[in-house]
């Protein structure tokens, strides 16, 4: 174990000299910083005068445990201070953000969302009688993202329903899928589970072509910050919009309010283990005996998408702030 952190530690000072060593010589405008980890190499440049931005995907634990920790947290803290400006995905966690670190330069929530060209340029018709109601769902495959509650709500339904799985099982969730399949073959007659195994960004939009609802509920009892707080940093609701798939989320107020207000989502309670199923199956039977409805539904989403929940859009402030910099260096 001790050769292996000895490992881990010479590489990572040999990322830092590296990065250092490209900006010196290749002195670019901007030095963009995406990770808590490359935190310390973001600060030296700041204090060498380099233009940092900070964007950070995933937050860290706020409670750090190791030295190596604390000194990557108080890194952060020091370059939140000092890059021309921050960036996150999620508006509650950009709040706890300046909260921790005690930032006055800019935090701008600029939420995953696609790419314009990446959405559909065309409205989706409402499922016909003689389909299955299909519900989809593209990730990591693990059984807090997909409950084995959405197969019984699902297969209890007595509607027929078509759940596509697209995706892969991470070194922590191996036998997820197993899991899954075992749990449809119950209801084989009614529920058809589909595992295409993983797939390429450019072809996803075709595996949603024949599905009708988006699937991204789960449980929110995880300590993890950035499941607590999911709404607008998971790229799989906007990408779900984009092809005119309303969405099945948690029934939680951050949720409630990005999605389920704006007439984007069907909330799905799943913090009750007695009414999880009942609230699914409920929501299902909703679905399936409202397709025109639901259809209205992934459309105002795929318009929101084009108008707003789109990146170019997301990305104005910084734009604006890349072109005053620009302007200030002329």
């Amino acid at each position: 174990l001790k050769i292996k952190k000895l490992i881990l530690s010479i590489e990572y000072l040999y990322f830092v000299f590296y990065a250092l060593g490209l900006a010196f010589l290749s002195k670019p405008k901007w030095i963009y910083v995406d990770d808590p980890m490359a935190a310390p190499i973001g600060l030296i440049l700041c204090l060498m005068g380099f233009q940092v931005a900070y964007h950070e995907h995933d937050s860290p634990d706020e409670k750090p445990l190791s030295v190596y920790d604390k000194l990557l947290m108080w890194c952060r803290r020091q370059l939140a201070r000092r890059a021309r400006f921050n960036v996150l995905p999620q508006q509650v966690r950009c709040n706890l953000f300046k909260a921790s670190t005690g930032t006055t330069r800019p935090v701008l929530c600029v939420m995953n969302c696609p790419r314009l060209n990446e959405i559909s340029p065309l409205s989706r018709p409402a499922r016909q009688p003689s389909q299955p109601l299909g519900i989809y769902y593209h990730g990591s495959i693990n059984l807090t993202r997909l409950p084995l509650s959405l197969i019984e709500a699902a297969g209890s339904s007595g509607l027929p329903i078509c759940l596509r799985v697209v995706g892969y099982e991470t070194v922590g969730s191996l036998g997820a899928s197993e899991s899954l399949r075992r749990a449809a073959q119950r209801f084989s007659s009614t529920l058809q589970l589909e595992l295409p195994g993983p797939s390429s960004r450019e072809t996803l939009f075709g595996q949603m072509a024949d599905m009708h609802v988006g699937w991204i509920a789960y449980r929110e009892e995880d300590t993890d910050i950035n499941l607590r707080h999911l709404a607008g940093a998971s790229n799989k609701a906007f990408d779900y919009l984009a092809a005119g798939l309303p969405l099945l989320v948690n029934n939680s107020p951050e949720w409630h309010e990005l999605f389920v207000a704006k007439g984007v989502a069907l909330p799905c309670d799943l913090n009750d283990n007695l009414s999880q199923v009942e609230s699914i199956r409920q929501q299902l039977l909703w679905a399936y005996e409202h397709a025109q409805d639901l259809a209205v539904m992934g459309e105002r989403g795929r318009q929101l998408d084009l108008k707003e929940w789109n990146y170019e859009h997301q990305f104005e402030p910084i734009a604006a702030i890349l072109a005053q910099s620009d302007a200030r260096r002329r």
